[in-house]
């Protein structure tokens, strides 16, 4: 939407077969628990000396200049 919440004479409004949710609606608090979890044991992983399971940085990558 380019406008959240979108007016009321929003036209999706109007259909039976539609639910809107805010961007947080797909979250549920198991899944907001594993992004915790899984947060706090790649700090662990990393203070051990281990490489994070999912780097944000590729170290292979070449960096351009």
């Amino acid at each position: 939407m380019e406008t959240e919440p979108p007016g009321k004479d929003h036209p999706l409004l109007a259909l039976d077969n539609v639910l809107l949710t805010p961007h947080i609606g797909g979250s549920t608090r198991e899944a907001q628990k594993r992004g915790e979890w899984g947060a706090a044991e790649e700090v662990v992983r990393v203070l051990s000396g281990e490489r994070p399971l999912n780097p944000v940085i590729d170290p292979g990558a070449r960096t351009r200049r």
